[in-house]
């Protein structure tokens, strides 16, 4: 369990009792430190807030995510013969057209057609992967089809997305000019973090320690809610984790106590 993450701060308060609704969330991470962890984390807290949960994966298969959501208290079994989980897996059959994903995430999220609704979170383990077979054109136009599941008028879901930031890096687009020029059409190489970012309503990031490895910390990770409009600038809150068998370990940079729940 990794209550260490329900509350990062006022803003961010999302335990099982408080999960939020129509959050676009954008989780961005690097090679030296996986955001894996926040993914996990968040779909695990969306299953046990009762919502009804489109979990999109590339980056490994259901096995994996089933055995490590086992951990974090969660059967995957359990959930999808339940409706409440609906796998859409891109690591076995990935999608030949964005079009068709999207139709397919869109689906489950306007499946539930009673009075009350049960609330929606769509989870999209790597967006990256849908990069460099679309381009980041049209990625960033799946995301902002996407974002419209947040709206309420289209029933309030939330939407988490994971993107590298390694493969936003000057030294990556220098190194793979030949390729750039031989996909422009796809345009595989352009950054999309800086829209993600601009389009999202809070922001996950996950990098490696300034200082270097360390076998008691694994990384940093930054959370912050966007403003919309003229409100007040809301600070970032900074972390240090470590990540555990069952349960991540938490403190805040300044030497605040270890957190671990």
């Amino acid at each position: 369990m990794a209550e260490a993450l329900y509350y990062l701060s006022e803003d961010l308060a999302w335990a099982p009792a408080s999960a939020p609704r129509g959050e676009f969330v954008v989780v961005t991470d690097a090679v030296e430190s996986s955001g894996a962890f926040l993914m996990h984390h968040l779909l695990a807290l969306f299953l046990k807030a009762g919502h009804r949960v489109c979990f999109v994966h590339f980056a490994s298969s259901r096995e994996h995510y089933a055995a490590v959501a086992r951990k974090l208290g969660v059967n995957f079994s359990t959930s999808e013969a339940a409706g409440a989980l609906h796998l859409i897996n891109c690591f076995a059959s990935p999608p030949s057209t964005l079009l068709e994903l999207f139709d397919a995430i869109a689906a489950v999220a306007e499946a539930d057609s009673s009075k009350e609704p049960t609330p929606v979170s769509v989870v999209i383990d790597d967006l990256s992967a849908l990069k460099w077979e679309f381009g980041a054109d049209k990625v960033l136009a799946f995301a902002r089809c996407c974002k419209t599941l947040t709206h309420a008028s289209n029933g309030c879901a939330n939407v988490v997305m994971l993107s590298h930031a390694d493969t936003e890096a000057s030294g990556a687009t220098a190194a793979s000019s030949q390729l750039s020029q031989s996909t422009s059409s796809k345009s595989p190489l352009k950054s999309m973090n800086p829209v993600l970012r601009d389009i999202a309503s809070v922001i996950f990031s996950v990098a490696p320690l300034p200082s270097g490895y360390s076998k008691d910390v694994h990384g940093t990770l930054m959370a912050q809610r966007q403003n919309s409009g003229l409100e007040p600038f809301r600070a970032p809150v900074t972390l240090s984790y470590k990540i555990l068998e069952n349960t991540i370990k938490c403190f805040r940079s300044g030497g605040d106590a270890l957190r671990s729940m």
